[in-house]
């Protein structure tokens, strides 16, 4: 009798994968083999009954495996399994923000792999202020401007990984260079001044303060 009624999956390209099929009852050492169905492509099971090898392509692979003892008496066993595709981390941008900006929060994605993936920073160095979640969340409050530049590595349950590098640039904080403005004269046309402004990220909008302003 097979008592292993279950195997574990895996992931492609994983190397390391080994599973001991184990029988109870019989006359003497039991053999085993694959007597229908194929096993993962790439893994290979030994007389001993242990499955082992790099499996080399996705998919779900159902394969029967019987243990004969000396006598020729047999026991049988089903299994199904599935050798998930590579882990690939899905998002390959983030935005850029500005120095001291409270609310940064990204969400780093990945699919394919076995199981959960937790998320790490592999190199570089994230944006001073901002910590990387094992979840994959990029967050918290930039306060350095600068250009990082740092490789955030995914890993599944059975330790294959996949990796995207990443650039942020936490850009200077927003100075509006403008510090004063011409007077004029009531009634007088064609009053026209620019007010500029530096740093921050992409395009600035410029609003007055709910406050009046002074009369005229």
């Amino acid at each position: 009798m097979i008592t292993t009624t279950t195997l574990p999956n895996s992931t492609v390209n994983q190397p390391g994968y080994s599973q001991t099929i184990s029988a109870t009852g019989g006359t003497g050492a039991k053999t085993f083999a694959t007597t229908a169905g194929t096993v993962p492509t790439g893994l290979t099971l030994s007389t001993a009954g242990v499955l082992s090898g790099t499996p080399t392509a996705a998919g779900s692979f159902t394969f029967t495996v019987t243990a004969t003892d000396t006598v020729g008496a047999t026991g049988s066993q089903a299994f199904t399994v599935t050798i998930n595709s590579a882990v690939v981390i899905t998002t390959t941008t983030l935005p850029n923000s500005t120095v001291n900006q409270p609310g940064y929060s990204q969400t780093i994605s990945a699919t394919g792999g076995t199981g959960a993936k937790t998320f790490a920073t592999t190199a570089g160095t994230v944006p001073t202020g901002l910590t990387l979640s094992t979840a994959g969340v990029l967050s918290g409050t930039p306060t350095a401007a600068g250009s990082f530049t740092f490789t955030v590595t995914a890993t599944d349950t059975v330790g294959a990984t996949g990796s995207q590098a990443f650039t942020v640039t936490i850009n200077s904080a927003v100075v509006i260079t403008t510090t004063t403005l011409p007077n004029s004269t009531v009634n007088q046309p064609g009053y026209s001044q620019t007010i500029s402004a530096t740093g921050g990220t992409g395009a600035k909008t410029f609003a007055r303060p709910r406050a009046p302003c002074p009369p005229a």
